[in-house]
């Protein structure tokens, strides 16, 4: 289950994904507010949404579909479709701005969507030697963190498109998930 705070003038919302669905639930009120049911064919592995006023949420699934989600009115707002013929996405984040979607892959790369235009603008090729299981962002949106199964935790320049720093052997096995520090330090 993955979990999703949404900040609102009055409430929080938690957003829980199991399976193919989305519940809603009203955090102060302890209410249950919503279900986007059976929304993929497949689990939802990443959930997330927009600050600073949650207008739309994105769904990725094992299905590798990216959907874009109206939290008002509780509809699809956009169906960005298959975004890897492969079975490959392993995680999907937006950027802090909003302005981009990153997607990890099976295939060692990272891609870069725009918003925008809805479209794949950059492949990250050759960073990682094994699966790309996990990303972070600095608060600013300056720079992404990406690691997976070949233990190589790398720094991404999101405005120079490429790698400013790399960690080897920082566990004695794959990384699986990281968080950044709101200070943006580790």
């Amino acid at each position: 289950m993955l979990h999703l705070k949404s900040e609102t003038a009055k409430n929080y919302y938690i957003y829980t994904a199991c399976g193919g669905t989305i519940k809603v639930h009203d955090w102060k009120f302890h209410e249950f507010k919503h279900l986007y049911k059976e929304i993929h064919d497949k689990t939802i592995f990443s959930l997330a949404m927009y600050p600073p006023y949650c207008l739309n949420f994105y769904t990725c699934a094992y299905d590798n579909v990216l959907r874009e989600w109206n939290s008002k009115t509780m509809e699809l707002e956009y169906d960005w479709g298959c975004i890897d013929e492969n079975d490959q996405v392993r995680c999907m984040q937006i950027s802090p701005n909003g302005h981009f979607i990153f997607t990890t892959h099976r295939d060692h790369t990272v891609k870069q969507w725009t918003n925008e235009f809805k479209k794949c603008m950059h492949t990250f090729k050759d960073i990682h030697t094994g699966s790309v299981d996990t990303m972070a962002f600095t608060p600013c949106g300056t720079y992404l963190y990406t690691a997976g199964r070949d233990m190589v935790l790398n720094k991404i320049s999101i405005r120079h498109q490429k790698v400013i720093n790399s960690w080897r052997n920082l566990h004695p096995d794959m990384i699986m998930q990281m968080t950044v520090t709101p200070s943006g330090k580790f």
